[in-house]
């Protein structure tokens, strides 16, 4: 698998510059981490998507080049002002967000509410080519209601800027739980094979293991990376295993979380404006996903915490129990 592109998916209200940063220093394994997308309100940047894509935020990251600002837009007037906010702080990838099934956003023809309207798509796109030196890529669905709208889109993305095209393999209307059909696979498939060799394929969507993975690539062998998402929140260890072929043991993952928790409770302390309830929101909020075999009990009593210094004590009993599983 060499060549082969392992990356952090966006999810909104997990993966921000903390959670990165902490992730990147604890466990590493991510070769490109993408960040949730930052929008346009009433005109304006909101200021935690400001400080999301910093460069004081992302400094380590951004170094590396291992960073990729997400941003969603209607159209290219959107988008512009958007590019050119994450251009001044540095940054030189930029990904175009054309995969968010939220209906709030698709009806207004954002995210993957764009997918069915080729000409918009075409007018977004085409407006990259005035950017020299950055290097954009794509996120996006099958489709916004079929899975065959992609399919008008290829020849666009083929001639655009666009360089790595992430694929969920689903449409918006089947949101995350749905299966992915076989008809959503082979139509993946025609849609990334009508771009590959000439534009990077990513697969992103349902892979929690290394056989997962492993199954993937086997399937479409000219895939040139997965994205990782809600199986990264319930094993933040996975990207490293994917690229060693072997699971982390017990003992080790235990401390490695502690490490990564500890510096989420600590920078969230620090940085959040809200309280010490917004931090223990923060902090418990990781157990939606992680772990999801630990004990109902054990994650009952984190997510039922009331204060950091709690939280923080239900955290480090069930990961001593995680080390002796």
């Amino acid at each position: 698998m060499s060549d082969f592109t392992i990356s952090a998916a966006p999810l909104q209200g997990y993966t921000d510059h903390i959670y990165r940063n902490a992730h990147a220093a604890a466990f590493g394994g991510i070769d490109e981490y993408y960040t949730p997308f930052i929008r346009l309100e009433h005109g304006k940047l909101r200021n935690k998507d400001k400080k999301d894509v910093s460069e004081k935020e992302n400094i380590t990251l951004l170094s590396q080049g291992r960073i990729v600002p997400q941003i969603i837009a209607a159209n290219n007037e959107e988008a512009e002002s958007l590019i050119n906010h994450i251009l001044a702080e540095g940054h030189h990838r930029i990904d175009i967000n054309m995969g968010c099934p939220f209906k709030m956003l698709t009806k207004r023809h954002k995210g993957a509410g764009l997918l069915p309207y080729p000409g918009e798509v075409k007018a977004l796109l085409t407006s990259l080519a005035q950017y020299q030196g950055i290097r954009f890529s794509l996120k996006m669905r099958l489709g916004l209601t079929h899975e065959t709208e992609c399919l008008a889109l290829a020849d666009t993305i083929a001639q655009s800027a666009i360089e790595v095209i992430t694929v969920h393999p689903r449409t918006a209307m089947q949101d995350y739980s749905d299966p992915v059909t076989e008809q959503g696979k082979e139509i993946f498939c025609q849609f990334a094979q009508s771009l590959s060799p000439q534009k990077r394929i990513t697969w992103n969507g349902n892979i929690t293991t290394i056989e997962q993975c492993r199954h993937i690539a086997g399937c479409y062998p000219w895939l040139n990376g997965v994205m990782l998402g809600r199986g990264l929140l319930q094993n933040p260890a996975l990207a490293l295993e994917i690229k060693e072929n072997k699971e982390m043991p017990k003992t080790e993952l235990a401390e490695r979380l502690r490490l990564m928790f500890n510096e989420l409770s600590s920078q969230y302390s620090e940085q959040m404006e809200g309280g010490e309830k917004q931090v223990v929101d923060k902090l418990t909020a990781q157990w939606n996903y992680l772990l999801p075999s630990l004990d109902k009990k054990l994650r009952k009593k984190i997510i039922k915490s009331q204060t950091v210094k709690t939280c923080n004590e239900n955290i480090a009993a069930a990961l001593a129990v995680l080390a002796k599983s």
